[in-house]
């Protein structure tokens, strides 16, 4: 098999979103905590999906409530984002898996559990790493090992392992198993030491690492990014040798593999661009976790990922028979003659306010986005084909947000969470930060018919 592995003491939570981006979602929400419930080979209650699978002689990892004060809200810690804003976030899993591994699937569509301790297809079919790398993003308490502390690892599976360790003089730090692979393609097993971040014991940490096909311009080998808070962790070490690295120093990833920010699979040139799941071994905690294809960091200048595109005027499928009589009275009100097949260009420039009709829909781009202390300012022009538009002052239809394609409710309609207002043709939207808004990954804006007059009558 081949396998993603983190080493002693990670963590993960969730609940489930059907985010095209998202491989899988899953949490502990579903779960009675503080009974001794364990999520090992067993469907998780809000989907039905096999998400943990355990390997081992008895898995001791049980759900637990978080205590009064003890939640994921606390300034140092940002949920990924397909849980910011998730309401309630009250349980996490407390691991000690009694020297077994508890696994937590890629494909939680294919998995078989463990068949009498055997690992066939315990995980599913591995899955191929996306050409633009597949992230794990999720929320871990680290227990410290002592000694090296080095995790006892599959030589022809894993492919990384991270842990803390605490050496003989009593100096914690974050560790990572990994290559130094040299100019033949050959990897040597290595523990690199992280330099650039301090790890604390027993504090919730946002954990993202993305897995890339290939870290070395066209040899194949497969390699690790590792993020802890949204800050890129980085060794002393190089993952290249310093032959192979001065080769690789001008390719794509070459700055980013001189200051030691990438880490080469275990297998090296052997390792397939695939993975299965991730490992979870010895004692910690978990919360929301997170399988996905879309950079949980893209845009975002921190913990914030607002990702402008290209958003559309929403004209309602089904309109009222009182917005269909407003189209036409504003279409009579300034000379326009709606002919057959233009229906749909007639409500969108009603919406907009318009006092003539386009030769299309126009399409709304958000041209920038800037991050205030308490909210977004999101500034909107509109076009026609590759004509600018300049939008009047007053519009017909209510501003709403989305997220991916689906409105989420955010209108003009609603100051207190999205203010609209329009000035020398272009649109700005403020939108204030908090639990409706948080959760936002990718944002659009679009124009749609008022709440009350969509539907039929």
């Amino acid at each position: 098999m081949k396998k993603l592995m983190f080493a002693t003491a990670l963590a993960a939570s969730a609940a489930a979103f059907a985010d095209p981006t998202a491989l899988n979602a899953n949490g502990f929400e579903g779960y009675t905590a503080d009974t001794g419930v364990t999520v090992g080979d067993a469907a998780d209650p809000g989907g039905g999906n096999m998400y943990f699978l355990y390997q081992g002689d008895s898995d001791g990892s049980t759900v637990k409530a978080f205590g009064v004060g003890d939640n994921l809200a606390a300034p140092n810690i940002t949920r990924p984002f397909y849980f910011q804003g998730v309401t309630p976030n009250a349980n996490y899993l407390e691991l000690s898996t009694e020297g077994g591994t508890l696994w937590r699937s890629i494909n939680t569509l294919e998995t078989d559990g463990p068949e009498g301790g055997a690992t066939t297809n315990i995980l599913g079919t591995a899955q191929a790493v996306a050409a633009a790398g597949t992230y794990l993003d999720t929320l871990v308490q680290f227990t410290p090992t002592e000694g090296d502390g080095a995790p006892e690892l599959d030589d022809e599976a894993d492919k990384l392992a991270i842990w803390l360790n605490v050496d003989s003089n009593g100096v914690t730090n974050l560790m990572v198993r990994a290559a130094v692979v040299n100019i033949d393609g050959e990897p040597t097993a290595t523990t690199f030491t992280i330099t650039n971040k301090a790890v604390n014991a027993g504090t919730w940490y946002r954990l993202t690492v993305k897995a890339i096909p290939d870290i070395s311009d066209g040899d194949e080998i497969p390699g690790f990014q590792i993020r802890l808070n949204g800050d890129v962790l980085m060794s002393d070490t190089p993952t290249l040798d310093s032959e192979y690295l001065e080769v690789k120093g001008d390719s794509e990833y070459g700055e980013e593999l001189k200051n030691g920010a990438l880490f080469a699979s275990l297998l090296g040139t052997a390792s397939s661009p695939t993975l299965q799941g991730v490992g979870f071994k010895g004692s910690g905690a978990l919360d929301d976790i997170v399988w996905t294809t879309e950079d949980p960091f893209a845009n975002a200048g921190g913990d914030a990922a607002w990702i402008d595109e290209v958003t559309e005027v929403f004209v309602g499928a089904n309109l009222s028979q009182a917005e269909k009589a407003a189209i036409a009275s504003w279409a009579s009100g300034n000379s326009i003659t709606v002919a057959s097949g233009s229906e749909e260009v007639a409500a969108a420039a009603y919406l907009l306010g318009l006092t003539s009709l386009p030769t299309a829909i126009p399409e709304l781009t958000i041209t920038s986005i800037e991050e205030g202390e308490s909210a977004w300012t999101l500034t909107v022009a509109a076009s026609v084909g590759d004509s600018a538009l300049a939008l009047p002052e007053t519009i017909n239809g209510a501003v709403m947000l989305t997220q991916s394609a689906t409105l989420a409710g955010l209108s003009s309609a609603s100051p207190a969470t999205a203010t609209f207002s329009i000035a020398n043709g272009t649109a700005t939207v403020t939108v204030a930060k908090d639990a409706a808004t948080a959760k936002f990954m990718k944002v659009g804006v679009g124009i749609a018919p008022p709440a009350n007059a969509n539907g039929q009558e």
